[in-house]
Parts: C-alpha cells; structure tokens; sequence
C-alpha cells in the first residue's frame, strides 16, 4: 500500500469515527457511497458482483489494513491503528476505536489484556498437540535414521 494510499485512508477513517462517534464497516461503507468520497474506489458497487454484506467486509478489511508505525529503529514496529472495540472494551462486536485511545485509557487495556491472555490460552489449547505431535514425528524420524 503506496503512503499516499494509507494516508488518506488513516485520515477518512478518522474522520467517519471523529463525525460519528464510532468506526462500523456500515459506516465506513455508507460514507464511502458517494462516487466523488475518496475511499468510494475502494469498494465493488456493482450488486451483480457484490451486495451491502460483501462491501462491509470490504470496510472491515481496511479499517483493519491501517497500522500506525511505532519504532524504527533498529526495526520498524507498527500496530493496528483501530482495534475491535468487543477486544478493547469488551461486550459486543460494535466497531472499531483508535488505539491511541485504548492505550490512553486504564479500564480498556485491561479488557485487552485479558482478552489477549484468554486467546492465547485459546490458542494453546487448540494448536498445542501440534507441538506435541511434531516432536513425535521427530523422534520417529531420529530413531529410523
């Protein structure tokens, strides 16, 4: 993604969420509907290839797109610029929030903490045996050799 490219849309999608309160895919979508809005080109709007669902994803798929570099050196470091405000603030899916504002805030870093910790305890339990499997697999192959 070209820095003009991810500069507009950094600044359109703080725009939509600083006009609204909030950063949906809906919204993003609806702003974005108007031919001369500068993210309209981002999105499919013939129905024959795609409906509303389809370009909703299309949104949540940019909003997540944008990083914000942190640190570069001695190597480059970038984070997401907009989390999932179900990971920051917990309760249900309902957008995304700038993640200067998470950080800023006490109460939501801990919601994303905990939800950091529990999905990787997730993900240990379910990708573990993996681990477990592949040194039985290298243990089979040392011994036949």
């Amino acid at each position: 993604m070209t820095a003009s490219l991810r500069d507009v849309m950094t600044s359109e999608l703080t725009r939509i969420y600083q006009a609204r309160g909030e950063l949906t895919p809906q919204a993003v979508v609806d702003e974005a509907r108007a031919e001369t809005h500068p993210l309209h080109d981002r999105f499919e709007w013939d129905d024959k290839a795609a409906g509303e669902a389809y370009r909703r994803t299309q949104a949540a798929e940019m909003i997540r797109s944008v990083r914000i570099e942190y640190a570069q050196e001695p190597e480059r470091r970038s984070t997401r610029a907009w989390v999932a405000r179900r990971d920051a603030i917990g309760g249900e899916p309902g957008g995304y929030v700038p993640v200067d504002e998470v950080v800023q805030d006490e109460l939501a870093m801990k919601v994303l903490r905990r939800n950091f910790e529990r999905e990787l305890a997730d993900l240990k339990r379910r990708y573990g045996h993996l681990v477990e499997y592949a040194e039985m697999v290298r243990r089979s192959l040392d011994a036949a050799s």
